[in-house]
């Protein structure tokens, strides 16, 4: 299992990065060069506990579903979602909130693992993390700028 930290310090307040960061559509927007379609549940907005959403993705080179689900749910602090389908065997992301002197810390941690024994642990070690880091990164810039802004935009 490969876990990846990343910590972004955000000038805004905890509840509006703790939503801004269950909407579906920042969830999605990483892939969205990838062809992303949902296929069932939510389409926008925040994610509560418990909910789910399906969509097909063409990544990797191939066609793949995920189902992502929240599994944890402690607003404002804290929630977990987590992916079935496509290449993983597991997949959990942890998403960590605190506020101190008017910024919101968001830290993320994400723990994975690629599904294909040896060749997935080839594929993981020389692709897969720096890929997935590279795109929480990204997510997680996208979720500061928009808590940032006094505008949303995705």
């Amino acid at each position: 299992m490969s876990i990846i930290f990343l910590e972004t310090k955000i000038s805004a307040p905890i509840d509006r990065v703790f939503d801004l960061s269950r909407r579906v559509e920042f969830q999605l927007a990483y892939f969205i060069r990838s062809k992303v379609k949902i296929i069932k549940g939510k389409k926008l907005g925040p994610l509560d506990s418990s909910e789910s959403t399906i969509w097909r993705v063409h990544h990797f080179g191939f066609q793949q579903q995920y189902t992502l689900t929240i599994t944890d749910f402690y607003k404002p602090t804290y929630f977990v979602y987590q992916l079935k389908g496509g290449i993983f065997k597991s997949f959990r992301h942890e998403y960590h909130f605190s506020f101190k002197d008017g910024t919101t810390t968001m830290s993320s941690v994400l723990r994975f693992s690629p599904r294909t024994g040896l060749m997935g642990m080839l594929i993981n070690f020389f692709f897969l993390r720096v890929y997935l880091t590279h795109l929480v990164m990204r997510q997680n810039m996208m979720i500061k700028k928009n808590a940032e802004s006094p505008k949303e935009s995705v």
